[in-house]
């Protein structure tokens, strides 16, 4: 690895368009269950990959390492200590239960400081993962008035208010700069 990696944590596309943000209705009490989405994340050339990631509570985080090096994943939930996982060989698989809303914070404690990852995790199905042209979509929300909000790691986080129609569409434009 030696002792520093590139920073990847801001994605770009064409124009500027943001990867990796995760958008999101806030107190949202209605509409569909959740449904559990596991999820994977892999330690590999001393970075996590992906390095944005969106799921529900129930769900299962997988780790794994392809890397010839230690690593140890420190998951965090706020402050406090979700797992600690050394990781010495390559092709070791870990899982973990999502159990708690929130953003789970990972680090690897073994002098790989550059590698960072996020896993929002939601107790409800409204949100969204932006893909490389800065795009995201939200199906089958219910008819009513919501904050919408988006989330990046790196550039913080904004809200918009946004209503939705019954069978209808809305659309809204966020524009996240760095700080």
């Amino acid at each position: 690895c030696g002792q520093t990696v590139q920073n990847d944590d801001i994605t770009t596309g064409a124009g500027g368009l943001l990867a990796d943000a995760v958008v999101y209705l806030d107190g949202i009490e209605r509409g569909a269950a959740a449904t559990r989405s596991n999820v994977t994340i892999d330690q590999n050339g001393c970075r996590y990959v992906p390095h944005v990631q969106a799921t529900t509570t129930g769900s299962t985080l997988t780790i794994t390492s392809h890397d010839q090096t230690l690593h140890n994943m420190h998951g965090f939930l706020g402050t406090r200590t979700l797992f600690n996982i050394a990781m010495p060989t390559p092709g070791m698989r870990v899982q973990r239960p999502l159990r708690e809303a929130g953003d789970v914070r990972l680090q690897c404690d073994a002098g790989h400081t550059w590698m960072s990852a996020h896993v929002y995790v939601f107790d409800h199905p409204y949100y969204a993962v932006t893909t490389n042209n800065g795009r995201f979509s939200l199906a089958n929300v219910p008819a009513g008035h919501y904050t919408l909000k988006v989330m990046h790691p790196r550039l913080g986080e904004q809200t918009a208010p946004i209503d939705v129609a019954a069978g209808g569409a809305a659309t809204h434009d966020f524009q996240l700069r760095a700080r």
